[in-house]
């Protein structure tokens, strides 16, 4: 599943927003409503081909858990996490 963050703030959510697949995977909301920029917002969504292609409004993240603690973090700091969390103890 791919997930991204709200880099600036949009009509739609505040920066630091993690979008997720809406169900039918056609589109991209918040995972939850605290990053609604109104409370008009109601399960809103604004669709793939728009979030993947806006980099400088939208950065993919990768779902990290370690004890099921969730955190969402970028390609390089996602590899960094799993590098340090499964380093071999001799190293």
């Amino acid at each position: 599943m791919k997930y991204f963050i709200v880099k600036k703030d949009t009509p739609l959510w505040l920066k630091g927003a993690i979008l997720k697949p809406t169900d039918t995977e056609n589109g991209y909301n918040a995972i939850s409503d605290l990053w609604d920029a109104n409370e008009k917002i109601n399960n809103e969504y604004l669709t793939a081909t728009i979030i993947e292609s806006q980099p400088e409004w939208f950065e993919r993240v990768y779902e990290t858990s370690i004890l099921g603690k969730a955190k969402f973090l970028t390609k390089e700091k996602a590899r960094e996490f799993y590098n340090q969390t499964f380093k071999k103890e001799n190293e």
